[in-house]
């Protein structure tokens, strides 16, 4: 004999069973449905890069920090020597004006002297401490104090020149750019006032610049006669 409610019971769950296929299978159709009909958006293929190395800072990073440059010391140069006026060279340009020194060149006036004493020269490294007087190439030079002739020198930036004392060993003075000596110029040789001991020129470092370059100094010896204080000549025949 059939059970009744045995049967009920298990067609109830069939008919249970069968609806919820019914529902999946009309769901899956409509998504089927619903997809075809939607447009797609073209595909975009990602491309995916390697990270880039770490790279710590320094001159390839675009976070470099700027290191500055190493300072590099400045080539030492020669200082310059500062002209210091003293009571000794106030007495020098009082005692040589007194003795009216010739001037070295004839023809030439005190108005004529051109006061270059402190200029700066040789490119920032020294002071002139002389003077220069332009004249004709072969113009005699004048002995301008009596004296003795201490030196005769060829080459470097004085080029032919001559170094003599006054009579009592006080002063030096320097004649240089010469074309050439008088021929009885000679160390040791005693001139006088107004001789001609040479000849102006273009020597040493004159180049195409004929003149007598003329300095003076105060000797404290006559065997280091080239370490003496300077005095200005302009000074000396100044008006």
């Amino acid at each position: 004999m059939i059970n009744w409610k045995r049967w009920q019971r298990w067609s109830s769950e069939a008919i249970t069973r069968v609806r919820a296929l019914l529902v999946m299978i009309a769901l899956v159709s409509i998504g089927a449905v619903t997809n075809r009909y939607v447009p797609r958006l073209p595909s975009q293929t990602v491309q995916h890069t390697a990270p880039a190395p770490f790279r710590p800072l320094g001159g390839d990073s675009v976070f470099s920090v700027a290191r500055p440059k190493p300072l590099r010391a400045a080539p030492s140069r020669p200082t310059l020597k500062r002209y210091r006026r003293s009571a000794q060279v106030d007495a020098a340009v009082t005692e040589l004006r007194s003795r009216g020194l010739s001037l070295p060149l004839p023809e030439i006036t005190p108005a004529n002297l051109h006061d270059s004493f402190e200029n700066i020269r040789g490119g920032g490294i020294r002071r002139h401490f002389a003077i220069d007087i332009a004249a004709p190439t072969g113009t005699p030079i004048l002995a301008v104090d009596d004296g003795v002739v201490l030196e005769l020198r060829r080459g470097g930036d004085g080029g032919i020149a001559l170094f003599a004392s006054d009579a009592r060993g006080q002063f030096i003075y320097y004649y240089a750019h010469l074309l050439k000596y008088h021929p009885r110029i000679e160390r040791g040789l005693t001139v006088l006032r107004g001789d001609t001991i040479g000849y102006v020129g273009t020597s040493g470092n004159a180049k195409n610049n004929p003149h007598l370059h003329f300095a003076i100094s105060l000797s404290s010896s006559l065997t280091r006669w080239s370490n003496g204080t300077p005095i200005n000549p302009a000074e000396v025949w100044r008006d």
